[in-house]
């Protein structure tokens, strides 16, 4: 666009970008090039950034479309990345297309740049790994699992925890039944003698 530009034309546009519209509609709604609605836009956005304004929603892409981003920011041509997502080389044109419609890019290359711009091709920071656990009954078992004899700690720990838990145990059957009556040693009976025999009774004669 030449000439100057109007204050009046460059806050329509703001508001437009604002809205939600993509930058191509918001250029051919107010008459000016892609280029100049761009501009505006940076610039309008780095004012609020010193003002300290909160921005719009970032740029929501899904995530076989941020893939397919990152595999052409390295490189990557349509049938190559249609190869390695396992899907048709339409599909991934349709994707290109949304993303570069929804980052307001000229062409993919330039979707890439804008993509950079965004933050959304940064490395996502890698969990944290914590250390293997020692001296504790899950040490232990971390020992057994992996077929390898425990350590000393660990082998301490899993006896301090067979030890405790026998007096749960223990504790937890005392209080079940704390009235029952002890229980004392066993009354040993006489030992019976040899069987005897019957004798049938005498007859008695008149």
């Amino acid at each position: 666009m030449t000439g100057p530009v109007e204050p009046s034309l460059r806050a329509q546009a703001v508001a437009l970008l604002d809205a939600g519209h993509q930058p191509a509609s918001v250029a051919a709604q107010v008459g000016a090039s892609r280029t100049t609605v761009y501009r505006w836009w940076a610039s309008v956005r780095a004012q609020r950034a010193r003002a300290g304004k909160p921005e719009p929603p970032p740029i929501a892409l899904s995530d076989r479309q941020l893939r397919i981003l990152r595999l052409r920011a390295k490189g990557l041509s349509g049938p190559e990345i249609a190869a390695k997502e396992e899907i048709a080389t339409g599909t991934v044109a349709h994707h290109e297309r949304v993303i570069i419609t929804r980052l307001g890019a000229a062409n993919i290359t330039n979707a890439v740049h804008r993509a950079w711009e965004e933050g959304l091709l940064r490395k996502r920071p890698r969990p944290q790994v914590l250390p293997p656990r020692h001296g504790d009954r899950a040490g232990y078992l971390r020992h057994v699992k992996a077929g390898e004899e425990a350590c000393f700690a660990c082998r301490v720990g899993n006896s301090r925890y067979e030890v405790e838990r026998r007096a749960a145990r223990k504790a937890a059957s005392a209080a079940v039944a704390p009235d029952r009556p002890p229980v004392g040693p066993t009354p040993q009976l006489a030992p019976a003698g040899p069987p005897q025999a019957r004798t049938a009774p005498k007859e008695t004669r008149p």
